[in-house]
């Protein structure tokens, strides 16, 4: 997914509404991901900092938080690229779907655990899993070519 250009105006877009402080811009996006994308602080705080400097962005100083607003600028610059949000926002659709509708929920949590045991995998586990999963990515290319036969 290419959203590294393009996630000022996904930042942008969280702020066209209501003003955020910078933990309320990364919930307010990994809301957009379902959770499965959480940008981090190292993310989001220099982008920040690149709107603010462009004038897309101001904020302001409440107590021990910074709110950061979008300008007018910002709200043009973010109407004149709508469609670059919009591809995000398909690219995510699209995404869910496929997690909730195909099992993709049931693989990351296979590759998680597979991330966790690894350590203390054997070859023969090694080879056992790799042959799992060969069998696994023929079978659904049976499924997707129409020649999958239980």
């Amino acid at each position: 997914m290419q959203v590294r250009g393009l996630f000022k105006y996904l930042v942008l877009y969280t702020l066209k509404d209501s003003g955020l402080h910078g933990y309320g811009i990364i919930q307010r996006i990994s809301e957009l991901f379902g959770g499965e994308y959480t940008p981090s602080p190292g993310a989001i705080y220099p982008t920040l900092q690149l709107l603010e400097d462009s004038d897309l962005v101001y904020s302001v100083k409440e107590g021990r938080k910074t709110i950061y607003y979008i300008t007018e600028k910002g709200l043009s610059e973010l109407e004149s690229n709508m469609d670059r949000v919009e591809e995000i926002m398909n690219i995510i659709r699209r995404k869910r779907r496929v997690l909730e509708e195909l099992g993709g929920y049931e693989l990351m949590s296979i590759f998680k655990d597979l991330m966790t045991y690894y350590p203390i995998l054997n070859d023969e586990k090694k080879r056992m899993i790799r042959e799992a999963a060969r069998e696994f990515r023929n079978n659904i290319d049976r499924i997707l070519r129409g020649e999958y036969r239980e």
